[in-house]
């Protein structure tokens, strides 16, 4: 009878890891990007995405001869790619909490605990580009990883109450600027010198055309004391590697469950046949 159960244990595993398999394999061919992002007007800006995933990764796989000239590039592709936008009711529409296919690791934590989990943003900046919307702090991340992933130091900026990017835009002389995917704003200033005078921040938003209540607010925040300087690592450290281990896990753990039945099988064949003497 243990027997029995335990056969059919196994089946049950080999079933669930099938499942799992088939799930992942159908992430491949199921895209994060909801079409409605290109006209979604619950957004803090109109027409905030207006450039297609295509374009993106052009722009992405330009000349790095200019530090300067592709981090300008980069910032505003990146402003012109994501909107911004968390409201509740993109949780499901544009994938905040990450749909089962995609990772069932992340999928079961979002309702299991849904205060860090329920809605995520990407680390791995070509799903965040692919999803297409997100906060400040996802812009801020995308850009941060491709300039990593380019060799162009660059730290994550937490102001009080928004996420930039400073990038060491010229390696001779050390010089960082601040870059602001989410307003689209490059400003051609240190933190250091912005939180001493942060009134040199205005101009710099006064020609993308933001009004000047808007502006106060940003040079307000820049002016708070307090504001942390670190790399993506150690700025979201747990959620950082959390994601790459469970994206290693969720194929581990199909062929997992299916290892017990094929073991099974593998005994099956090899055991010496028990016929009848005669």
């Amino acid at each position: 009878m243990s027997a029995l159960l335990n056969a059919q244990a196994k089946k049950i595993l080999l079933m669930m890891g099938i499942f799992l398999l088939v799930a992942n394999i159908a992430g491949f061919f199921i895209s994060l990007k909801n079409p409605d992002v290109y006209t979604e007007e619950k957004g803090r800006f109109k027409n905030d995405v207006l450039l297609s995933d295509k374009r993106f990764f052009s722009i992405v796989d330009q000349d790095l001869a200019n530090r300067k000239i592709y981090a300008s590039k980069l910032n505003e592709a990146v402003n012109l790619a994501i909107v911004h936008y968390w409201g509740d009711s993109g949780t499901h529409k544009y994938n905040f909490r990450i749909p089962f296919y995609e990772n069932f690791i992340l999928f079961g934590l979002g309702y299991l605990i849904p205060d860090w989990f329920g809605k995520w943003e990407f680390f791995d900046y070509k799903k965040a580009v692919e999803r297409s919307a997100g906060l400040c702090s996802q812009h801020a991340i995308i850009i941060s990883q491709i300039l990593k992933e380019k060799n162009i130091p660059a730290k994550m900026v937490g102001l009080k109450g928004h996420v930039v990017v400073t990038a060491q835009v010229d390696e001779k002389k050390a010089e960082w600027w601040i870059l602001d995917g989410d307003y689209g704003v490059v400003i051609e200033h240190n933190i250091n010198e912005i939180e001493k005078q942060p009134e040199i921040v205005r101009p710099f938003y006064q020609r993308k055309g933001y009004d000047s209540p808007t502006i106060q607010v940003l040079v307000d925040i820049y002016g708070k004391e307090g504001n942390s300087v670190s790399k993506l690592s150690r700025h979201y450290p747990e959620r950082y590697y959390f994601e790459t281990l469970s994206y290693i896990l969720k194929w581990i753990i199909p062929f997992g469950l299916m290892v017990p039945y094929v073991r099974r099988g593998e005994n099956r064949a090899r055991a010496p046949y028990q016929g009848e003497e005669y």
